[in-house]
């Protein structure tokens, strides 16, 4: 890659007037982009075919504007075989022209997928794409049409030691039309069709700890919405059946507009143990190590349902039964309403908010718990046995309406100064053993049976 212009930083911006190339045409040239751990041993592969690539940067550079660029990169009669490999990817055509003078928000953008065809082991994949922003309403026109046997991947491109993929993919798409004909529902003027069709893909990772199967995925479009009209998945032990729909689904691709939807999931059993991270990490300031979980984002620009029922959910060690509720996103905060599920050999119902609009994020949740063992609920949740230590000496029940709010730090846990609650707690049939505090009184008053208590 070859570069000239120049680049100036006279402040804090940055300014640039640079254009690149390629100086070679040989289609291997470009293979050579790729990142050495998705592609081995490419000095060995029998390349053929030509390319070119070709672009600008012009403009500035800050936190919240992007310089102007545009892209030309060409591919024709482009082919590849791994020597070790029984077969090749075939016929590789590619067209692409990407112009945006004044940023890719700009009305006079244009992106252009003239052409894109491979076939790897005779199956065939083609796309097209031009979008044109022509002011505020944009113009989309693009279809894709593809069968892939993921089977024959791993006759074309070796995989690593270990690892499996096997399954189909089938789809054949047709988008053509204004924004403004979405905008204005009217669909008599906008084409939008056809189907995406995933079945009994699997893969399988020395580097994963689950595998992950989509027994089947049904996408269908049309011009106001995309519809998952079936999807049943296994991946791990945890099993997910869903339905639903996703609303402005183009609005929000070229315009970034609000993206709605409403999805119903299904689960025998979502154990999300296996997918969180065990690696630890060591805190600078007290040179422990600790696991940091990180702060869930909640988007500005969704308004998405989930209405959820799941027999068994398992997370950090704590398993719980017949799951269900309302989740909402919107905003940037996630509403709980009418959450329901038996945990700790007590039911417990939530309703609430996790608020994500500033910062620091917040929660504000009415708890509802009914008879929960108070002893297993002091070693689940760090907040009670922080609050009240005595919790782990304890055997018996309690119940509680509880309204919590809460600043959360970087762990998602309570930051203490800032809890604040109001409720009521009741007990049942509850006894305190080895509670170190009231030993120590039942040694000073001569009571024996003070520490049995």
């Amino acid at each position: 890659l070859k570069a000239d212009g120049w680049l100036a930083m006279p402040a804090d911006d940055i300014d640039m007037d640079m254009t690149f190339s390629t100086p070679e045409t040989d289609f291997k040239a470009l293979l050579s982009m790729v990142p050495a751990e998705f592609a081995k041993d490419l000095s060995q592969v029998d390349v053929s075919g030509s390319m070119s690539l070709s672009g600008y940067v012009k403009g500035t550079y800050n936190e919240t504007v992007l310089p102007g660029f545009g892209v030309d990169m060409k591919v024709e009669n482009g082919r590849f075989k791994y020597p070790d490999l029984p077969e090749s990817v075939e016929n590789i055509q590619l067209d692409l022209h990407i112009d945006a003078p004044k940023g890719i928000d700009d009305p006079t953008t244009v992106i252009e997928l003239r052409r894109c065809n491979a076939e790897i082991e005779k199956n065939p994949i083609d796309a097209f794409l031009n979008v044109k922003f022509l002011g505020q309403d944009p113009m989309i026109d693009a279809t894709l049409k593809a069968k892939i046997i993921l089977e024959t991947l791993t006759q074309v491109v070796p995989l690593e030691a270990g690892n499996e993929l096997r399954g189909s993919i089938n789809a054949d798409v047709a988008i053509n039309g204004k924004m403004s004909a979405i905008e204005n529902e009217d669909y008599d003027n906008f084409k939008a069709e056809g189907q995406i069709i995933l079945q009994d893909i699997f893969f399988k990772s020395e580097g994963v700890a689950y595998d992950m199967n989509i027994i089947v995925a049904y996408l269908n479009f049309n011009p106001s919405h995309v519809e998952l009209s079936n999807f049943k998945s296994k991946i791990g032990r945890s099993d997910i059946s869903a339905s639903g729909k996703f609303d402005n689904y183009l609005a929000y691709a070229l315009k970034d507009e609000m993206l709605s939807g409403v999805f119903n999931m299904q689960s025998e059993l979502l154990d999300l143990s296996e997918f969180t991270s065990d690696e630890k990490v060591t805190s600078e300031q007290a040179g422990t190590e600790e696991e940091i979980m990180g702060i869930i984002e909640v988007p500005s620009n969704i308004d998405f349902t989930l209405n959820a029922n799941i027999d068994r959910l398992i997370y950090d060690d704590i398993d719980m039964a017949n799951a269900k509720g309302k989740i909402m996103l919107k905003d940037r905060v996630a509403v709980f309403k009418d959450l329901s599920l038996d945990m700790l050999g007590g039911n417990v119902k939530v309703n609430g908010d996790y608020d994500t609009s500033s910062e620091v994020p917040k929660m504000d949740i009415d708890f509802d718990i009914t008879e929960m063992d108070i002893n297993q609920a002091a070693n689940s949740f760090y907040t009670i046995e922080k609050m009240a230590p005595i919790a782990k000496s304890c055997r018996g029940k309690f119940s509680t309406n509880l309204s919590l709010k809460a600043s959360l730090d970087q762990n998602m846990t309570p930051i203490e100064e800032t809890i604040r609650g109001k409720g009521r707690v009741k007990t049942k049939s509850v006894s305190v053993e080895k509670f170190e505090p009231l030993n120590k009184l039942a040694s000073e008053l001569g009571i024996e049976k003070l520490a049995k208590q």
